[in-house]
């Protein structure tokens, strides 16, 4: 039992840390938000969460946690191929510069 409480505890002071800490990034402090919050409702007890499912319009906790589940995955794909198509470009952009030093160095050689 003191072990449930250690881990309310844990997600209390992740939900407010996330309200507290600058992110640079909107979806970042989201993950951590709903993260949190989720798992302070995991730990409540079935019963809670299969009234809260019921309020959102889904038969069960077990379907809520499941579509949480899915949607968060797949904003996690989302964001992560966004990110790594960001940083392609930034390298492009770095290469290009790079390429256009080297050319002028030479030609001032």
């Amino acid at each position: 039992m003191i072990i449930k409480y250690v881990f309310l505890a844990i997600f209390i002071s992740l939900f407010f840390y996330g309200l507290v800490r600058p992110f640079a990034s909107i979806f970042a402090k989201l993950f951590l938000l709903v993260g949190s919050m989720l798992g302070f409702l995991s730990l409540l007890g079935a019963k809670y969460v299969t009234e809260i499912a019921l309020l959102v319009g889904v038969e069960n906790a077990t379907l809520l946690y499941l579509y949480f589940g899915l949607v968060t995955i797949f904003l996690f794909i989302i964001i992560t191929i966004n990110r790594f198509d960001e940083v392609n470009g930034r390298i492009t952009k770095l290469t290009r510069k790079i390429a256009l030093l080297e050319k002028k160095l030479d030609n001032n050689k």
